[in-house]
């Protein structure tokens, strides 16, 4: 196995990342760059991460269309992480005709879909949804009907993030997603702007983390559910805190 294969093999993998680099792959500067960043935010060096996210940008800005290659291509937007693509924001049909492509090209572990409509069915049923560890769905009007699909897809259980902000979901379709063992292990899901709404309320700058009367009731139905827990720190997750290990 390759040092890129590897990574492929292990999207969430910081170790990887860095036996990538340190196998000589082009990318080297920006994975280094990007991994130092996460390590500066994760031990709360605040000045010492922006400064690095500055020089990664930069980075990008230089060499990523010719980093990402064929992806660039074949997706309007995407975004490196660790050093590689790892998000691409696309329409649902497209994700649907290039999944299996691209998470043989990148690491893909985020996701935002653009035009679902009707079928997000179909889409949590592609078993490239496993590699995900957030997927973003926002302002779509799926209602209960697409948050049930996606309760009931074995293909969500890695998922640790997820936006349905806007989507027109009731009760049935937040009680679905809480009832759902697949995301037992999700640590935010998203819900501002639906008709039901338990997402956890997160304002650092006032010193206040709480959450709606909801929640609790989900949870005295469901059990515990870590995406309905009073938030501990700012919501939403960093990207990396939910696909970096």
């Amino acid at each position: 196995m390759t040092p890129f294969e590897r990574v492929l093999a292990e999207p969430g993998s910081i170790a990887a990342r860095a036996a990538l680099a340190a196998a000589g792959d082009p990318r080297k500067p920006l994975i280094e760059t990007q991994l130092a960043a996460l390590a500066a935010r994760r031990a709360g060096h605040v000045d010492t991460r922006v400064a690095l996210d500055a020089q990664a940008q930069g980075l990008i800005t230089a060499g990523g269309a010719a980093w990402a290659g064929t992806i660039a291509r074949l997706v309007p937007e995407y975004e490196f992480h660790r050093g590689l693509v790892a998000r691409v924001i696309l329409p649902a049909d497209e994700w649907r005709a290039k999944a299996a492509q691209l998470v043989k090209l990148a690491p893909i572990q985020h996701v935002k879909l653009k035009r679902v409509g009707g079928s997000i069915a179909e889409t949590v049923a592609m078993p490239e949804m496993r590699q995900l560890t957030s997927l973003m769905i926002p302002d779509q009007d799926i209602g209960d009907a697409g948050a049930i699909a996606i309760a009931t897809s074995p293909n969500v259980a890695n998922l640790r993030y997820l936006d349905l902000g806007g989507n027109d979901i009731g009760e049935a379709g937040v009680e679905a997603l809480a009832a759902s063992p697949y995301l037992a292990h999700c640590v935010f899901v998203h819900f501002t702007g639906n008709p039901a709404d338990p997402t956890p309320i997160a304002a650092p700058l006032d010193n206040y983390f709480g959450r709606p009367p909801l929640a609790a009731k989900l949870e005295q139905m469901f059990g515990h559910r870590p995406w309905l827990d009073v938030p501990s720190a700012e919501l939403p997750p960093d990207f990396d805190d939910v696909g970096a290990r």
